[in-house]
């Protein structure tokens, strides 16, 4: 039976990674995502066109974007953003060629055929800080702040280190340069794939961090990694003064380069659910890659939430309800078939595990003396000869109760901890069939305060 997922998006063949263009029109939905449609491994990228009315269920239309002009027919056309300006859907990507990242831009009045800019690029080397690489220079999350558009691009320092800077346009023809958002130092290390949402009087800035030096053990254990800062822009100058340090956005195995959306008052995200340097059993099936589950978002405190989107329920088709019930072991059996979606709330746990395949090898191990959550899986292979199949978060001091939203959807796991507060993300590929289990690993047993069981189909699924 197929492992590809039912609900998180994935190509029908090749590659994927970023997603891009994550915006509303029309009346729908847009996502995009970088795009090999010729291998199973990354090559000269498109963007592939996702639509969705509802932010559960996307539909793969195609290849918006591909290689074709002399500003980016080598690699192709790379990660970028998109919104409306005068009723016409707007791409702003990363053209590729002839060691230069440039900044493109392709234009729309349907959704369906995308027709570049005969202005492109539109921001090159000459509107590039001196001390700033024009061949890492990429990554453009635009958005609009009272009557300007701005626009965010990382860029690699000429000697160590990187930025995201800011630009600014009236039209979409004209940019200017603004300034340094944030900059970084550290031989290796570039930010890059920023993004934005405004919570009231807060902007929240996301980013993606290459070789992140991790801090302890629990954090930023990914090779490259995820990150959110709180505080607002100065936009005379485009510099961002933080109010808070900067938090791992999700602590999974497969998180990278998030973006973000506000539509209808409310705001979204979504990243790509793989790693770079890994070797994942996909590819068998024709396809490598796969997007996280569009996420509510919502800020309490300086401290980002997560949630799942609610039009998830359209979708159940089978619920389960346990409440104040006391165990040792219990089991909910489920259907292969379908994905699943596990809420459960703790009034009492002290070591327990919970498994998802009747195998055990996929599986999260509570100890609440510790706070600590340890995720365990079937060993992935990186592409240097390592694995990555067991990593422990650890939760705060004040999470003095345990809940879990899980939703399990073939070999694609999503994870949010006490409420959204933490995240995981996850893939895991395995042979034996899904179930919940959970089982005290001491001689207590553990106390469920609420569970809720739903099973989850698309209606094509279904049907069947």
């Amino acid at each position: 039976m197929s492992k590809r997922p039912l609900l998180h998006v994935s190509p029908k063949r090749g590659w994927i990674n970023d997603p891009n263009g994550f915006s509303y029109a029309f009346g729908k939905f847009y996502l995009f995502a970088q795009h090999n449609p010729y291998d199973t491994k990354w090559g000269p990228m498109h963007w592939i066109q996702f639509e969705s009315t509802d932010l559960v269920v996307f539909n793969e239309k195609g290849i918006a974007l591909q290689p074709s002009e002399k500003y980016d027919h080598e690699f192709g056309c790379f990660s970028g953003s998109a919104l409306t300006f005068n009723h016409k859907h707007i791409l702003l990507y990363t053209g590729v060629a002839d060691e230069k990242q440039t900044q493109c831009l392709a234009i729309s009045t349907d959704g369906k055929k995308y027709i570049k800019s005969k202005l492109n690029p539109v921001i090159s080397e000459n509107d590039l800080p001196n001390d700033h690489l024009i061949k890492d220079f990429r990554d453009p999350f635009v958005f609009k702040k009272e009557d300007v558009y701005y626009v965010l691009i990382s860029a690699r320092k000429e000697n160590n280190g990187s930025s995201i800077l800011m630009y600014k346009t009236l039209d979409f023809k004209t940019f200017t340069y603004v300034g340094v958002s944030l900059s970084i130092t550290g031989e290796q290390e570039m930010i890059e794939c920023p993004a934005v949402f405004f919570d009231n009087d807060k902007t929240v800035l996301i980013y993606s961090h290459q070789f992140k030096v991790p801090e302890n053990k629990y954090e930023y254990q990914n090779v490259h990694s995820t990150m959110y800062v709180v505080g607002n822009f100065d936009y005379e100058t485009g510099a961002f003064k933080s109010e808070s340090s900067a938090r791992e956005i999700d602590n999974g195995f497969d998180f990278y380069a998030p973006q973000t959306l506000t539509a209808k008052g409310k705001h979204y995200l979504v990243a790509w659910q793989n790693m770079w340097d890994r070797d994942y059993p996909s590819r068998t099936e024709g396809y490598a890659g796969n997007l996280t589950l569009v996420r509510e978002l919502s800020l309490k405190h300086n401290r980002l939430y997560q949630k799942f989107v609610p039009n998830l329920s359209n979708y159940y088709t089978k619920t389960q309800i346990i409440n104040d019930a006391e165990y040792e072991v219990f089991s909910v059996p489920v259907d292969k078939k379908y994905a699943h979606r596990y809420r459960l709330e703790f009034n009492r746990v002290n070591e327990a595990i919970l498994y998802f395949t009747n195998d055990e090898k996929v599986s999260i191990v509570i100890n609440a003396t510790a706070k600590t959550l340890t995720f365990n899986r079937p060993d992935i292979q990186n592409t240097d000869g390592s694995s990555t199949k067991v990593r422990t978060i650890k939760l705060e001091e004040n999470d003095d109760k345990l809940s879990l939203d899980i939703v399990f959807d073939k070999s694609a796991m999503d994870v949010l901890i006490n409420n959204g507060k933490y995240s995981f993300s996850m893939l895991f590929y395995t042979n034996a069939s899904p179930c919940l289990t959970i089982k005290s690993l001491t001689n207590e047993k553990f106390k469920i305060k609420n569970l809720t069981y739903n099973q989850i189909a698309p209606k094509e699924v279904a049907k069947k």
